[in-house]
């Protein structure tokens, strides 16, 4: 048994969290790329076969059709051409589960992943059924955490813990970055030159700080336009940005979209 005492379980203390950014039942009409510092998983429910859905992964060039009783699973990181018609309806859930601070389980996955869908299927339409609003978002956990095990990355994850100073580092950083935060001033804090806190840190996680920087700062963007009514300039302002401009052209590169595009497509997705 390798869960024998509660030290153990406290090296995870600060990770082992499944976050849902979005979900939904959808039928739109979408055709873009897209990077999202988070995972997309994507169930057929209809497919009327008059035209192909698909999505594509941009790095591998890999093609996957859309189809009624599949699943469509999308890591974190990767830059994927959506194309999404109305011919498919279809559940979508963008979902992390990070295993440490900042770094979910699946941002090493180097490819999209298809396959059945049916017993998630029936899992979510038992979960959407449900009247008891809690007990519902429970079950939903429950099914997107089974599906994360039944699916666990084959390569590129670490299990093993992080050392405390760097858990503590990578927590602080996720919680408290901003457009001001370096490589240098995180070297800094942890007593070592930036090369050589930059080695410690790609070796530990396979990501270099600054990706690491960029991601969790995309994500608070993200979170801000998702979760609350601040403008733009509110949030460039309170993250540190010099400008509303330099707000909009970061996140348009880390996410392949515009902070108003991203916005308008989440209210339009959260209302359909």
């Amino acid at each position: 048994m390798i869960l024998q005492t509660i030290s153990q379980l406290k090296k995870y203390n600060f990770s082992n969290e499944l976050k849902l950014y979005l979900m939904n039942y959808e039928r739109i009409d979408l055709h873009r790329i897209y990077v999202f510092p988070y995972n997309i998983l994507i169930l057929v429910k209809t497919d009327d076969g008059t035209r192909e859905s698909y999505v594509r992964c941009q790095e591998t060039g890999t093609r996957f059709k859309l189809e009624a009783g599949n699943y469509c699973f999308v890591p974190a990181g990767l830059s994927v051409e959506y194309c999404l018609l109305p011919n498919i309806t279809y559940y979508t859930f963008h979902v992390g589960l990070e295993v440490n601070p900042g770094i979910d389980l699946f941002s090493l996955c180097g490819d999209i992943e298809t396959g059945d869908g049916e017993p998630w299927l029936t899992a979510v339409d038992e979960v959407y059924a449900e009247k008891d609003e809690f007990l519902a978002l429970c079950r939903l956990r429950e099914t997107l955490l089974n599906f994360f095990v039944a699916h666990w990355p084959k390569t590129g994850f670490r299990s093993e813990p992080l050392p405390a100073e760097f858990r503590e580092l990578m927590q602080d950083v996720k919680t408290g970055c901003d457009a001001m935060t370096t490589v240098e001033s995180l070297a800094e804090r942890m007593r070592m030159t930036p090369e050589a806190f930059s080695r410690k840190f790609r070796h530990l996680v396979n990501l270099s700080p600054k990706a690491f920087l960029m991601k969790c700062l995309t994500e608070k963007i993200l979170v801000q336009l998702c979760d609350s009514d601040k403008t733009l300039r509110q949030i460039a302002e309170e993250l540190n940005f010099s400008s509303e401009f330099y707000c909009s052209r970061f996140f348009k590169k880390a996410a392949g979209i515009s902070p108003a595009a991203y916005k308008k497509m989440v209210r339009e997705t959260t209302h359909s």
